[in-house]
């Protein structure tokens, strides 16, 4: 190949590299991997935990509209307790704990 040939050539390559050049390998023991893992772990729970507080007490917040509406509409509480039964026989809990 000529030289002008080669230069054509590797001027159609980016003028970075196509890998990561910055990537560093850190040996740990199994025992600090654990570690690491269970950190992990306890922060997803974290995370999880208050998502569940916030959608528990948006379902509360939506049984307290549902029970004032029924009284307001002259609807039986035993219309109530049907809806949450209902809500338990799809398989659901009102007890997350």
């Amino acid at each position: 190949m000529s030289s002008n040939r080669t230069n054509k050539m590797f001027s159609l390559l980016p003028p970075y590299p196509l890998y990561d050049t910055n990537t560093r390998v850190v040996v740990i023991s199994d025992s600090q991997y654990r570690e690491y893992k269970q950190k992990q772990a306890r922060e997803e729970i974290d995370v999880l935990m208050k998502r569940r507080g916030r959608y528990l007490a948006q379902v509360s917040e939506l049984d307290n509209q549902i029970e004032s509406l029924e009284k307001q509409a002259g609807l039986t509480d035993a219309k109530s307790a049907l809806v949450s039964e209902g809500f338990k026989e799809n398989g659901q809990s009102e007890s997350f704990e």
